[in-house]
């Protein structure tokens, strides 16, 4: 248990670290659209990682709460990245990275969602279904 949250806080703690270093002009262009990609996978990731360890604790509370907050966690942490690199020298805010960030975190929240079809649409609590899996 203390080691998903270990995981997904040194996760959370990188990707703001990561914002904090000047790209200057040495921006690597693989292809237009490539930063948006890395910002997808990025918060889907995030998302993925808080999953069990917020679902572990709030046990009893509706699925759809539960993903809901998830997802407003990510994109907040999304927001506050990029306002965060709207101050460092050589990087910028962008709203298409936070709407990249914002596609991550739904598709995260979607995926986790829809892996198991039985509880999809259900309102079961977490409990249930951690004792299922």
């Amino acid at each position: 248990m203390k080691k998903r949250w270990l995981v997904a806080i040194a996760y959370l703690i990188l990707i703001h670290s990561l914002s904090s270093f000047s790209l200057g002009n040495s921006e690597i262009k693989i292809f237009y659209g490539f930063d948006k990609i890395i910002h997808i996978l990025e918060y889907f990731v995030l998302t993925i990682l808080f999953w069990k360890p917020i679902c572990n604790i709030f046990s009893q509370t509706a699925i759809n709460t539960i993903s809901f907050g998830i997802f407003l966690f990510s994109i907040l942490n999304g927001f506050l990245d990029e306002y965060h690199q709207g101050f460092v020298y050589g990087r910028d805010s962008t709203y298409g990275d936070f709407l990249a960030d914002v596609i991550g975190s739904a598709f995260g929240v979607l995926y986790l969602r829809f892996r198991n079809k039985n509880t999809a649409y259900s309102e079961t609590k977490f409990g249930e279904i951690l004792e299922s899996n």
